[in-house]
């Protein structure tokens, strides 16, 4: 039997910064979130829209790296 890839959640930008402004007392803006997504690649881009990684985005407000 083949082994199955974990499912990944993705959110959208707006609950993703939702849930940055629960962790951190200043929040980020989308700009910062979006460089988030392609610096750190804890997102991708479908239809012209970013999606967040939730689990990887979890990890970076944990102050983890969000890749490991």
């Amino acid at each position: 039997m083949a082994k199955k890839e974990p499912k990944i959640k993705y959110i959208n930008t707006t609950a993703a910064l939702k849930r940055a402004a629960e962790v951190l007392p200043k929040g980020i803006s989308l700009p910062t979130m979006i460089r988030y997504c392609e610096v750190w690649g804890i997102g991708i881009k479908i239809g012209g829209r970013w999606q967040v990684d939730a689990a990887k985005l979890e990890k970076m407000l944990a102050g983890e790296d969000p890749n490991e």
